[in-house]
Order: structure tokens, then C-alpha cells, then sequence
């Protein structure tokens, strides 16, 4: 009987050490399989990335310089407004065209991209027309600002032109009051 324990102890151990040997191949077997799917669900080029993200920051810088050489343009500058936004449409333009088209464009990734470009270019296209109308009331409005300014340092003439007039009976000429004689 002895020599019978001895052969189950040593085929026991024999089975231990196999099912050890096992679950670690099994193991090892596992977590190759989640770093070959891992790596295969991470396609991004960084690159590409990076060249797709500079492009977004640089249509989103030109945009808001383009708000600014429409809005935050002052009367003594008025002058240099069409050199300063014609050079940031066209810069605009390019950068627009680059995040469309091309090796970093983002045009064709995915429909729900394609929407979202879509959706932007359009908006995009809508302030230029908000702009230039934005712009000619704005040089107009101080046109006229600058035209009653200077009226109304002569005597004999209202302050401000009668489009401009609060309705009254009366007008006092040049004292930079609304108030009736």
C-alpha cells in the first residue's frame, strides 16, 4: 500500500504542477490577446492627430480674429479694418480649406464628423455675410456720428442730423441736451 501512496502523491504533484503550468500559459495566452486587440482598436496616427487638432486651433484663433476685425474696430482705425480683414478671410479660408481637404482634413472620418463640418462651414459662412452687413452699419452709424459731431460745433445748425432726433416740439440748437425751449 505504500508503494501505492507513494505513486498517487507523486501523480498528484505531477497533476499540480501541470495544471500550474496551464493556468500561467493560459494567462500569459489572455493578456496577449488584450494587448494585440488593444493595439489593433488604437489606429491613430499622433501625428495625423496632431496635424487635425493644429488645424482646429487655427481656424478657431482666425475666427476670433476675424470677430475682432468686425466688431472691436474703433473710428481712428477704420482705415486699416479692410487690410486687417482681408488678410484674416484669408487666412480663414486657407485654414478652412486645409481642415476640409487633404492628408489631415477631416472630411470622410465618419458621417456624424461630416455633419458636424458641414454644420461649421455653414456658420462660418453666415457671419461673413453678418460681418459685412455688421461692417456697413457700423461705418455708417459713425459717419453719421462724426457728421452731427461737427455740425454741431457750428452755432447755427442742430447736433445731430433729423434721422438721428428725438421726437419733440421744440429743438434747442447745439446744447447737448433734449430739452424744449
Amino acid at each position: 500500500m505504500a508503494a501505492n501512496e507513494k505513486r498517487g502523491r507523486k501523480r498528484g504533484s505531477v497533476l499540480r504542477k501541470l495544471l500550474n503550468t496551464l493556468a500561467v500559459v493560459i494567462a500569459i495566452a489572455a493578456i496577449g490577446l488584450l494587448v494585440f486587440l488593444a493595439r489593433q482598436a488604437q489606429t491613430v496616427d499622433n501625428e495625423l492627430h496632431l496635424q487635425r487638432l493644429y488645424n482646429v486651433r487655427a481656424v478657431d484663433a482666425l475666427d476670433v480674429g476675424l470677430n475682432r476685425a468686425v466688431t472691436q474696430v474703433g473710428v481712428s482705425t477704420m482705415v486699416n479694418v479692410a487690410d486687417t480683414r482681408a488678410v484674416t478671410t484669408a487666412q480663414l479660408g486657407d485654414a478652412l480649406d486645409a481642415l476640409e481637404n487633404g492628408a489631415a482634413g477631416l472630411s470622410g472620418l465618419s458621417p456624424p464628423i461630416d455633419e458636424a463640418l458641414v454644420r461649421f462651414l455653414d456658420t462660418v459662412e453666415s457671419k461673413f455675410e453678418l460681418a459685412f452687413d455688421f461692417e456697413a452699419r457700423n461705418i455708417r452709424t459713425n459717419q453719421l456720428l462724426i457728421a452731427a459731431w461737427t455740425r454741431c460745433r457750428s452755432p447755427r445748425t442742430p447736433c445731430l442730423p433729423r434721422s438721428m432726433r428725438p421726437p419733440q416740439k421744440h429743438w434747442h440748437r447745439c446744447s447737448h441736451r433734449f430739452a424744449p425751449r
